[in-house]
């Protein structure tokens, strides 16, 4: 923990000029996800102390192409080198639900289409 907590408070070097850091970690840092495991971890014991439930169907690794979740789903990008990248994508249920919606607002707004 010393050693984080002297990785943490190192100056950066900004133009030749050392800056004193108040707080944060320094944006692509290879501690990021050590520290995010030490809450994560930190969270879980918390969790199993107050004995709150976790829905084994929702954790887990899933391939993207299977997963969908708030209306959202991810689809293969077909272009040359992005073998294995996916972009997100709004489901379709999720669309017909924003239109619906969208074409409401649009009568409440303009009564003369209706």
């Amino acid at each position: 923990m010393c050693l984080i907590r002297r990785w943490l408070r190192a100056p950066l070097e900004q133009d030749g000029i050392l800056i004193k850091r108040r707080m944060g970690v320094p944006q692509g840092s290879p501690i990021s996800p050590l520290l995010s495991n030490i809450i994560l971890h930190e969270l879980d014991s918390e969790m199993e102390k107050l004995k709150l439930p976790i829905n084994k169907e929702k954790n887990g690794i899933r391939r993207p192409v299977n997963f969908q979740i708030l209306g959202l789903g991810f689809v293969p990008i077909y272009r040359k080198g992005s073998k294995d990248k996916y972009q997100l994508i709004v489901t379709k249920k999720r669309w017909q639900s924003f239109r619906a919606k969208l074409k409401e607002e649009t009568r409440k707004i303009n009564p003369k289409l209706n």
